[in-house]
């Protein structure tokens, strides 16, 4: 198969418009030709040097440069179709890339001599190792009708183009930014104005502008189901001793976001809509923050293995519209400001699945997987504490509770066994560890009615039925008397029965159902004190 080389200082107009390449193609940079152009000022700083137009390359692109040429080389690619992309034999320490509504199959870049590589509306995978800028973006503004309509011939295509899994893997990159715009109301109206808007296949209050699409104006926006489709994943990796200096991720539609290593700069990410986010074996240095985050459609997930996020900051987190899964990390300098979690039976729920996964022996792994939650969980809540949240505090001190029950078992010693089965056990049942009022009120319903009914059945003047309407309503008057009277914890003992019918299961029920009720009083009562706490 033969290359066919282009040298960028030296090319016909035809090679870099409107082709199509089944073969590979070489960029090539010599020195001699590079020396010309310097000198005819051919190249001039923050402008590109070449830049293809809707060309298709079916096969392999690659780069090779000369040694000693340092000026700074932009390369463009706009709406094009790349098979594969390669930086073999990339010298230049000055090298810069952009790619502008590209399909890019595979991109590999790995050379820490390009200086910056930048994309805008591009999909597919993109491998990128080394760099020292990478810049992302996604914006409605750079969707230009006819672009698109040059590469997506029917709105199916559209859909399977919007829907297509891109991914970019990053590597030891030392400044990332991802960012993306979406076109304002205010700006709308503007090109509505100017006819150089189109929405759901119409053209918002105007008929289509033929000079304006032949000038490569016209701008389309997607709609809600549209931007839904979008499949963008990022998977960040930072290796020990790179120099990082900051990762940015703002205003974007993502399927998934990956975090791993131990990145040395401060990564932020806000204003996302993230489906999945997974963060594994990472351990920022620096500051670590996640703001206004949440699912863009339905319920994602949200895990932590192995990490440590004491440098991290969760605000405006909307992690109860996550499945969230913590395994083996550390949370306990971790801020949360404005976060909510999934409720305990969601937690539980999640957390399960961490035991199917890296607890398999149910006999052997069980106490361990039941011992590491608790002490996740008794991290959360104490950072909670740090910030005065007590109504989470009290809900990830309940789920560690949980835990350090189902650790304990019966088969203890008795002191153990009193001191810490039977209290978690009761307080599981009675109000599940002092954050349901609904445990406690049907807790202290069931005694009231258990001790009320033992107590009428021990008078020797009770009678099942009655013989009218009279003695029916003086029946009903004296047992809501008498189940009033129980439940009152400082009853009087005459209170409980008829004149000369106490016996000694009256003063036995009496004495009971006051330790009894007392204690679901006292456990309705701290069930309702848990945003005091």
């Amino acid at each position: 198969m033969v290359n066919h080389k282009i040298d960028i200082f030296n090319y016909i107009k035809s090679d870099v418009e409107n082709k199509i390449y089944n073969n590979p193609v070489k960029l090539i940079i010599k020195a001699n030709s590079f020396e010309k152009a310097k000198a005819s000022l051919t190249i001039k700083k923050n402008q590109t040097t070449i830049s293809f137009q809707n060309v298709k390359f079916n096969s392999e692109i690659s780069i090779n440069v000369d040694e000693g040429i340092e000026d700074e080389i932009s390369i463009g690619f706009h709406n094009c179709f790349i098979d594969s992309f390669s930086d073999f034999a990339l010298e230049s320490k000055n090298m810069v890339l952009f790619f502008g509504n590209c399909f890019v199959q595979n991109l590999r870049v790995q050379s820490r001599n390009l200086k910056s590589i930048k994309l805008n509306n591009c999909f597919g995978s993109y491998f990128i190792e080394g760099i020292k800028n990478v810049n992302v973006s996604y914006s409605e503004e750079n969707i230009f009708l006819k672009d698109w309509v040059n590469q997506i011939k029917t709105e199916k295509q559209l859909q399977n183009l919007l829907n297509y899994k891109t991914i970019f893997h990053i590597t030891d990159a030392e400044s990332i930014n991802f960012y993306g715009h979406e076109i304002e109301e205010k700006r709308k109206q503007q090109l509505i104005k100017e006819r150089l808007l189109k929405s759901d296949g119409k053209y918002e209050g105007f008929g289509l502008d033929r000079q304006a699409y032949k000038k490569n104006k016209l701008k389309r926006i997607l709609t809600l189901k549209e931007k839904e489709l979008l499949n963008i994943n990022i998977d960040l990796s930072y290796n020990i001793g790179f120099n990082h200096i900051k990762t940015q991720v703002s205003n974007l539609l993502l399927e998934a976001i990956s975090l791993g290593g131990k990145a040395k700069g401060e990564v932020r990410i806000e204003d996302c809509k993230i489906n999945n986010i997974y963060i594994r074996d990472f351990s920022p240095k620096s500051d670590f923050s996640l703001y206004n985050i949440k699912p863009l459609v339905g319920k994602g997930n949200f895990e932590v293995h192995n990490s440590n996020l004491d440098n991290t900051w969760f605000n405006a987190v909307s992690l109860k519209n996550y499945f969230v899964v913590f395994h083996k990390s550390s949370f306990i300098n971790t801020k949360f400001s404005s976060t909510v979690f999934p409720s305990v039976k969601e937690l539980k729920s999640s957390i399960s699945s961490v035991k199917n996964i890296h607890y398999p022996n149910e006999i052997k792994d069980k106490k361990s997987f039941y011992r590491d939650m608790y002490e996740l969980f008794l991290e959360l809540k104490q950072a909670f504490d740090k910030r005065g949240n007590s109504f989470e505090s009290q809900k990830m001190k309940s789920v560690a509770h949980e835990f350090l029950y189902k650790i304990e078992d019966w088969k203890v010693s008795k002191s153990d066994f009193w001191n810490n089965k039977i209290i978690l056990g009761l307080n599981r049942l009675s109000n599940f560890h002092g954050i349901s009022i609904r445990n406690a009120f049907f807790l202290a319903l069931i005694i009231i009615l258990v001790f009320h009914s033992l107590n009428v059945l021990s008078f020797e003047s009770v009678e099942f039925g009655y013989k009218d309407w009279g003695e029916f309503k003086d029946i009903v008057s004296n047992e809501i008397r008498y189940l009033f009277s129980i439940a009152n914890p400082a009853h009087k003992l005459s209170s409980l029965a008829p004149v000369n019918e106490i016996t000694g299961w009256t003063y036995m029920t009496s004495f009971f159902s006051r330790i009894f009720i007392g204690f679901a009083f006292y456990q309705f009562v701290a069930a309702f004190r848990r945003f005091g706490k």
